[in-house]
Order: structure tokens, then sequence, then C-alpha cells
């Protein structure tokens, strides 16, 4: 029997991802729904601009990290998250007047601010070895490569005082769009990203911090786009921190 695509199909079938039978299913489907092909159209769209602007990079991107690869990855976590708090509302719900008020602080939990620069942060600060980039940080090239990329991109945050320069940058697919990983390291090698994207669909993310085992997203907006400081939870990122929530740099 037919089925509509899920939004996870249309993304998969976008990237070319789908077996024979269900690309044709999902291709006589988007003939008769302009808007999902619209959608696909985009996201076809983004990955071409990818490929014209940063092709070819400077070191191969495995496999795990491909545009395609991080967008399923994100949109299933996400999946899997409101799958869990959807259960234990209805669990919490039965027999109690408290389901309801249960729901709202589960839903309001289940869209973590941010949660793609920490993802990032995992996928790129935290790996072994050196991490592929797009760009180094030689000669300003980084703030030259955000401007080829953001209109009227944000100036690169000076870290220098904390010990932490500018080595690299990477752009990013995500579910809501293109985004900009820099990459700060110190004399140590320790490292944080800087982490820029346009606002979802709902709205900016503020300004606040959240730590996630053993890292901590700094986040704030401005200038129309929304911006994260990921950095290691230990102490001596304390000053860093305390910087950024009393005066975010952008």
């Amino acid at each position: 029997m037919y089925r509509p695509p899920t939004p996870e199909e249309l993304m998969a079938y976008a990237d070319n991802q789908l077996d024979a039978l269900r690309h044709e299913e999902v291709m006589r489907y988007l003939a008769t729904h302009p808007e999902d092909a619209a959608r696909v159209a985009d996201i076809r769209e983004q990955n071409r601009r990818l490929r014209l602007i940063f092709s070819p990079v400077l070191e191969p991107l495995p496999t795990h990290l491909m545009p395609a690869v991080v967008r399923h990855r994100i949109v299933a976590r996400r999946k899997r998250r409101m799958t869990y708090l959807a259960s234990l509302v209805l669990t919490l719900g039965l027999g109690s007047g408290l389901g309801w008020q249960a729901r709202e602080s589960m839903l309001r939990r289940a869209h973590v601010p941010m949660a793609d620069a920490v993802e990032a942060y995992r996928l790129f600060a935290s790996a072994e070895g050196r991490p592929p980039v797009d760009v180094t940080g030689q000669d300003g090239a980084i703030q030259h490569w955000l401007e080829r990329t953001f209109v009227q991109a944000p100036a690169l945050p000076n870290l220098e005082r904390f010990g932490l320069i500018p080595v690299g940058g990477r752009l990013m697919a995500t579910d809501t769009g293109a985004a900009a990983m820099v990459l700060y390291r110190d004399t140590k090698g320790r490292q944080v990203i800087f982490y820029v994207r346009h606002p979802n669909s709902q709205r900016d993310v503020g300004h606040g911090s959240r730590r996630e085992s053993d890292v901590t997203a700094d986040y704030w907006s401005g200038q129309g786009y929304n911006f994260a400081l990921v950095s290691p939870s230990e102490a001596s990122f304390d000053t860093l921190r305390e910087a950024i929530s009393q005066r975010p740099p952008l």
C-alpha cells in the first residue's frame, strides 16, 4: 500500500539515498505536492552550493561527516527524543491530573537550544587527530570564508586573551539550513568551537548556557543569527564562559 513520504524520506530522496522503488514512489508524490517538491529542491540547491564553493576541500571528508549523514543523524536523534518524551508524558498522565503539566515541561525540554552546535563539537573538536576543514586560519582566511558564506557575516570572536586562536572552519548542512563551525585551539591542543547559523522557524535562541555531559554550550542571538561557543566543561574554561555570559562577543 502506498504511503506518503516522511520528512526523513524527503531528505533521503534529495540526497539520492532511497532504494529504486521508494525513489520512484516519492518522485510521483512530489509531482502532485509542490510544497514538498520545493523543500526537496531547496535541499538539493544547498548541496550544490556547498560543492561549488568548497570543493575540493583541503582534506577528504570522512563518510560519517558528510552533510547528508550528519543531517540524518540529527533528525534521527530528535525523533528518538520526541518518542521518549511522548511515552514518558503518557505514563505520567495515566490516572493523574499532572499529565498536561508534564507534557508542556517535556516538550519545552525537547527543543534544546543549539543542539546542532554540540553535535558539531563532538564530531570535530573532540575527534582524534586533525579534523578535516574547508579553510585554515591563516591571514584572515576564515573571516573571508564567513563573508562568502553569509550575508552580513559576523566578525570572528577574538579569543586570544583566553589563549585561543582560530585554526580552521567548516561549512555544515543541518536540517534547518547551512551553518558554519570555526575551530579554536590553545597551545595545549585544547579546542572550542564558534558556531553560527540562521534562526530556525521557531525563534531566536536568546542568551543562555547549558551543560551536556563533558561539554558546555553558551549561546546567544544577534545580527539575524544564532551563535554558540562550545567548550569542554573543565574548570580551566570557566573564565571564558563567564566572559561570554556577561557580554557575548557579537
